[in-house]
């Protein structure tokens, strides 16, 4: 059975197929394809005879019921596998650095003097929340902007799992909001905001390198497909 290979325009068919089926990322169509191209070619050594339409169709229905959507579950898991290894493997070497842990004490003991000075002055805003608690809030919600604005939204699924990996936001609001109360126990309080806003620091940085990696992981996949 002699090996076929398909040309670049039967390629282009079997793109046409896969987004056929409701697969548009370009991402996911490349995954399918690697695997679609395979079946596809053997269908047709199998009987060179049948045309590229039958062997297409033959080629799916090898793929069971679920069709292409087993591949596409298979590439989010991996995906989603590789994000989460590289944000712990970032966030520790984050925390290792030299200059990120002086860093983080600093802003930590900074936070903290200024979070005591704040509530033994009696200085609250409009809702009774502390500035120091106002400071950190407005210091996330920047931190959030950095991201969106320094590393650009991209409908592809590197940039996605990198975004959902990389959460750091979702917890810290609703810790900060739970502790904002500095009027009672002023040194607790203190604490707590220091502490918030020296983790918010170490996560925003680990988002931002695993933002940078989806970004470089996105490039070379334009490169090699020649886009």
């Amino acid at each position: 059975m002699d090996k076929i290979i398909l040309n670049s325009e039967q390629l282009q068919q079997l793109r046409k197929f896969i987004n056929s089926r409701g697969f548009k990322d370009e991402l996911v169509v490349n995954e399918i394809l690697d695997h679609f191209a395979c079946k596809v070619e053997e269908e047709l050594a199998k009987d060179p005879r049948i045309d590229l339409q039958v062997a297409m169709q033959n080629a799916h229905r090898s793929f069971g019921t679920l069709g292409f959507y087993v591949i596409q579950a298979n590439f989010e898991k991996n995906t989603r596998s590789r994000y989460r290894k590289l944000y712990w493997q970032s966030m520790k070497s984050v925390v290792l650095s030299v200059p990120y842990l002086l860093l983080s004490i600093g802003l930590w003991w900074s936070i903290y003097r200024m979070s005591v000075w704040d509530a033994t002055m009696g200085y609250f805003d409009y809702f009774d929340n502390s500035y120091v608690s106002d400071l950190v809030m407005l210091g996330m919600f920047g931190g959030m902007l950095y991201t969106l604005i320094r590393y650009k939204p991209h409908h592809n699924y590197y940039y996605q799992m990198a975004r959902q990996t990389s959460a750091w936001y979702v917890p810290m609001w609703f810790g900060i909001i739970a502790g904002n109360n500095g009027h009672t126990h002023i040194q607790a309080h203190a604490i707590f905001n220091a502490s918030v806003a020296t983790v918010s620091f170490i996560l925003l940085v680990t988002e931002c390198r695993l933002l940078k990696a989806a970004s470089v992981d996105y490039n070379e996949f334009k490169q090699l497909t020649g886009e």
